[in-house]
């Protein structure tokens, strides 16, 4: 059990947990809010997973007893310009990000991951 495990900025707002369709034994993420308990089992998906959790929330990863558990691990930020307003972003087109398009096609690929 490793507990806390993120420091979280002034800034931060939240979470973002994107575990790659890797086999594996334990490491749940288990997030609990006020009053409430979510465990997240990744372990035997064959789809990427995720989970999305405010900074305030109680996190804790269980040990990995078996394989290889592969996340990455976005700390969400708000930043505002001097002076200025928080607005709503336009809608983004994934596809126009070189490394999203990228891992896409790797892990869309049958020789990515080994069987």
């Amino acid at each position: 059990l490793l507990g806390s495990v993120w420091k979280v900025q002034a800034s931060q707002f939240g979470t973002l947990v994107v575990c790659l369709p890797y086999r594996h034994s334990g490491g749940q993420l288990r997030v609990a809010h006020s009053g409430e308990e979510m465990t997240y089992d990744w372990g035997n998906q064959d789809n990427i997973q995720w989970a999305a959790l405010y900074s305030d929330c109680e996190h804790e990863v269980y040990e990995v007893t078996a394989g290889h558990r592969i996340t990455l691990t976005y700390n969400l930020y708000a930043h505002e310009q001097l002076g200025g307003v928080f607005r709503s972003p336009g809608t983004i087109d994934m596809d126009s990000f070189t490394l999203y398009r990228d891992v896409k096609a790797a892990l869309a690929s049958l020789d990515f991951f080994p069987k």
